[in-house]
């Protein structure tokens, strides 16, 4: 939606939600973001908010519409597992 570069740092209190999500993000110093994650196969969804700080170039006020896909959960615990890195108690 604004041409140049843009980034920012944001957090919020709403747990991830795997699935497809789309969000708008607006940003003039602070940063603010809603959007819909449609959950797991779309099956069921929720909204969700985030704030932060952020901009964009050439001009400090920019805006995005984004749309992504979360994927499950990642574990350390399970990837050392599978790469056989924790050692076997016996």
């Amino acid at each position: 939606m604004s041409p140049g570069l843009g980034g920012s740092l944001t957090w919020s209190n709403s747990d991830i939600s795997p699935g497809v999500n789309a969000a708008l993000q607006l940003a003039a110093i602070f940063t603010g973001q809603g959007g819909y994650a449609f959950g797991k196969g779309c099956a069921k969804g929720s909204w969700f908010w985030e704030i932060g700080i952020g901009g964009s170039l050439p001009t400090l006020v920019g805006g995005s519409l984004t749309g992504y896909y979360v994927f499950g959960s990642f574990s350390f615990e399970a990837l050392d597992k599978g790469l056989g890195l924790t050692p076997s108690r016996r």
